[in-house]
């Protein structure tokens, strides 16, 4: 692979092209942050919203989605779909990952130059860099950010509380 963009969107197109369940399973090793463009980043983040709804997802779909959060770009998406998809993309997601972490770890050598030059204490530098790099490995379980209209659906289906009657007459 000539760079890195190239790289991304083969992962991208292969995943749109077909997904398989070997692809499914990388799918599952992948994070939104680990794609360098935040164009990719958001066309990999509407597939991982696709999938976990269990619905299908093509470009018509997918660019509507993208639409409808104020993230489409026309050419990163054409420019996806016009890349040649590849049916093992395993060592493609191995390289995607792998410049994340390298970008990480760029990240957290800036940062311990910066605490070095504050005069930080050397057990407090080794304590944020271990705690780093125990952190580069771990898979974020945690749920993509929902948007404002999201929110309030979510809001307006929750359920209100049995009422418990508390024998105080201005609670009751």
């Amino acid at each position: 692979m000539h760079n890195l963009r190239e790289l991304e969107r083969v992962v991208l197109s292969s995943i749109i092209y077909e997904l398989t369940a070997e692809k499914e399973e990388q799918v599952e090793r992948l994070q939104v942050k680990d794609f360098f463009s935040i164009g990719h980043q958001d066309v990999f983040s509407a597939i991982k919203h696709f999938i976990s709804l269990s619905k299908p997802f093509e470009e018509h779909l997918l660019s509507k989605y993208l639409k409808k959060y104020k993230s489409f770009d026309e050419q990163i998406l054409l420019d996806i779909i016009t890349t040649t998809p590849m049916s093992n993309i395993s060592p493609y997601v191995d390289q995607v990952i792998n410049e994340r972490k390298k970008r990480d770890l760029e990240f957290l050598a800036n940062r311990m130059k910066i605490m070095i030059s504050e005069h930080s204490d050397a057990n407090e530098i080794v304590e944020y860099a271990e705690a780093f790099l125990t952190s580069l490995d771990a898979i974020e379980k945690v749920d993509e950010p929902i948007t404002m209209h999201e929110a309030i659906i979510e809001f307006q289906n929750t359920k209100e509380p049995p009422r418990i009657k508390t024998g105080v007459g201005l609670l009751d």
